[in-house]
């Protein structure tokens, strides 16, 4: 075994194993993970290596193992020229031991092929202080150009780079994402939904989920309207006056008139909401209806949802100079007086948390859920979800948690997490519903019931087909923006993404964690 700094070279498992395994506990011990990461790392590297070399067809090739920080997170690198890689499946009746771990742990592995040389990846861990750092010096630096802007340029000079060039490449982003974050919603409501249906189809229990998902992803947008009426009551100052009021400004007949465009291009050309959801809905039902075709056209789905939610993912990317733009648009628009502005809504939106706390808790009430036990051995369920930012890449290790801390039933927890990540999104419905409620209604605009009514109706449907990762919070808000046809606020989009997105993520999880335990605790008393 050839060995460098941060490589090694691996020949023969016999004589290497034991320097190979040396090698990812120095990379794990240097990274600082816990007892039970590195207990978990060290036993996916074993089995995939074993697995490894049982496929393996070219013996004379090396496989490499390195480290790999990217993008806030740190993995093990596996490389080697071969045949395509193939991780074992469990469909066998006598699955090995390697076979098992394989697909406990998916969630940490991923892989990838490409002219000849696959490269499979262990990740060891999530920080999202890296992400967030460069979002923070983005910030900074907004401030800084502005102060420079500020000492230099008279007032219509710095309106003329307001108008003119910050926000121009600010709409170009914004556009930018809502091309990709539009067809991805789309198909991922179709993906959400054809899942949910197969889980359905096969296992009667789910259906209770079902029903639960729908009343509580109701309830979290009735919350939304209350609560944002609420803030508003509490922050709102009167003597400030707008010179654009928000507005949705579209009676009954005009919505009605819009829902059914005369073609089927029209809602991807104009990317409005309505249309396109109730096409996604229309295509699930005639997808889940088509028979022998099902299997070929649910792949096709999921290969395309690959495709765009990556393509979102690069885009993403890019975030730090989104929020670089947004900030510098709102100081040169209203000055430095919009920092405390910022600071003040952010905190509202922040404290209405405890809305959905209050919830939950009487959710485990009403489900006779010893609240206080269960609370207690939540943190570190949280702490790993608001590193990962996805209920969905997170449900492996949210059912890993249940099944060890909870002692639930872990057959049950691998069928209902996965459906529960993908369609019970109550942080979605809640904060995507109240950030434009309480821009509404801070603007002094006159908001109607109707008005109150089509955001929640919106989001709730949006809810169905988001994401899940990060960008949630910002293609969920251009959205809902794009239909009130407020594009002058894509900066405020920009700015949530940041500050809300993880929070958002978490309340996804805990509506998840709850709903189980809540089940769990009904199966126990009817099984009494």
């Amino acid at each position: 075994m050839r060995s460098k700094k941060d490589i090694i070279e691996i020949h023969n498992m016999q004589d290497d194993f034991e320097q190979s395994r040396e090698f990812v506990e120095q990379i794990l011990k240097k990274e600082r993970a816990s007892d039970n990461i590195r207990n978990e790392t060290l036993l996916v590297f074993e089995s995939i290596l074993t697995d490894i070399f049982e496929q393996r067809k070219k013996f004379d090739s090396p496989i490499t193992v390195r480290t790999e920080k990217k993008w806030g997170s740190t993995r093990i690198r596996i490389g080697y020229e071969d045949e395509m890689y193939s991780p074992k499946s469990c469909d066998g009746s006598d699955p090995s031991p390697e076979e098992r771990i394989l697909k406990a742990y998916n969630d940490r592995i991923d892989y990838s092929f490409l002219s000849g040389y696959n490269n499979i990846g262990i990740t060891i861990k999530h920080s999202r202080g890296t992400t967030l750092m460069p979002c923070i010096l983005g910030i900074i630096l907004a401030i800084i150009t502005y102060t420079i802007f500020h000492l230099v340029l008279k007032k219509k000079e710095e309106l003329f780079v307001l108008n003119e060039v910050v926000f121009p490449i600010e709409k170009w982003c914004g556009n930018l994402l809502l091309m990709i974050g539009t067809p991805v919603t789309f198909i991922s409501f179709l993906k959400n939904l054809t899942d949910a249906y197969i889980v359905y189809d096969r296992h009667s229990d789910v259906k209770k989920i079902r029903r639960g998902v729908f009343t509580s992803s109701i309830l979290a947008v009735l919350l939304a309207l209350i609560t944002g009426w609420l803030i508003f009551q509490v922050i709102h100052d009167p003597q400030i006056e707008y010179e654009n009021p928000m507005s949705i400004d579209k009676s009954i007949p005009e919505l009605l008139e819009t829902l059914i465009p005369a073609d089927i291009v029209t809602p991807f050309m104009t990317l409005s909401p309505f249309p396109l959801l109730i096409l996604a809905a229309l295509v699930t039902f005639a997808l889940c209806s088509v028979g022998k075709y099902f299997d070929k056209m649910k792949n096709a789905i999921d290969t395309a949802y690959a495709l765009f939610s990556r393509m979102l993912t690069i885009v993403m990317y890019g975030l730090p100079l989104y929020v670089f733009l947004a900030f510098l648009d709102l100081l040169l628009d209203v000055g430095y007086s919009v920092l405390l502005l910022v600071l003040e809504l952010s905190l509202a939106i922040a404290a209405s948390m405890i809305v959905m706390i209050i919830f939950y808790w009487i959710r485990l009430i009403i489900g006779r859920v010893p609240v206080w036990p269960f609370v207690r051995k939540l943190g570190p369920l949280m702490r790993e979800n608001y590193r990962i930012s996805s209920a969905l890449d997170a449900a492996p290790f949210n059912i890993r948690y249940c099944a060890r801390t909870w002692h639930m039933d872990r057959k049950k927890l691998e069928i209902n997490i996965p459906v529960l990540a993908e369609i019970n999104l109550d942080g979605n419905c809640f904060f995507v519903t109240l950030i434009p409620l309480v821009l509404m209604f801070s603007s002094n605009a006159e908001v109607s019931l109707l008005d109150m009514l089509l955001i929640g109706i919106l989001v709730f449907f949006l809810s169905l087909g988001a994401p899940n990762q990060p960008g949630s919070v910002l293609i969920g808000l251009l959205i809902v923006l794009s239909f009130m046809q407020s594009s002058e606020l894509i900066s405020t989009a920009f700015i949530c993404e940041v500050f809300f997105g993880g929070l958002l993520n978490l309340v996804n999880v805990i509506g998840d964690i709850v709903t189980v335990a809540v089940m769990e605790k009904e199966n126990i008393s009817t099984t009494q």
